[in-house]
């Protein structure tokens, strides 16, 4: 499902083309005609409210953090349009149907300088129709730990 904004409360769940499974969308060729494409969707009205706290540092400023939710079970791999994380570390996904979401943070950098790699951050919620979930998300800036270290 494409479009911005996209539709208020419809996740795509699963993309099919002659019964098969489309985890990479469907290549349409000029000219072509489509047949045989089912799109099924879930309503959903619940909110998710996160709050990303970063410890042992502190992030540069051109960094930003982007949460993206995927909805465990649902056959797709592919997550939903990612949410920026504000400068108070908080973020907000509204329209989720239903169940259990996996949520992975990442980062990107505005303007000139190096990347900063953040340490991969994934954790598990459960949404409710209608309801709101609250999520705490903790990333560590600490370098890793060597394992010849005493």
């Amino acid at each position: 499902m494409g479009g911005w904004p996209p539709p208020k409360g419809l996740t795509q769940t699963r993309l099919e083309r002659g019964g098969v499974e489309q985890k990479d969308g469907i290549e349409v060729g000029a000219g072509e005609q489509v047949s045989g494409v089912r799109l099924v969707v879930a309503y959903g009205t619940g909110v998710l409210r996160g709050q990303v706290n970063v410890v042992n540092g502190t992030l540069p400023e051109n960094v930003r953090l982007i949460i993206h939710a995927r909805r465990q079970g649902s056959d797709t791999s592919q997550f939903r349009r990612p949410v920026e994380v504000d400068v108070r570390g908080r973020f907000t996904i509204e329209g989720l149907a239903a169940g259990e979401y996996e949520l992975a943070l990442g980062s990107w950098a505005r303007g000139p300088g190096g990347e900063l790699r953040i340490p991969e951050v994934r954790q598990s919620v459960t949404v409710s129709d209608s309801g709101e979930a609250n999520v705490t998300m903790v990333v560590d800036l600490a370098p890793p730990k060597r394992e010849d270290a005493p």
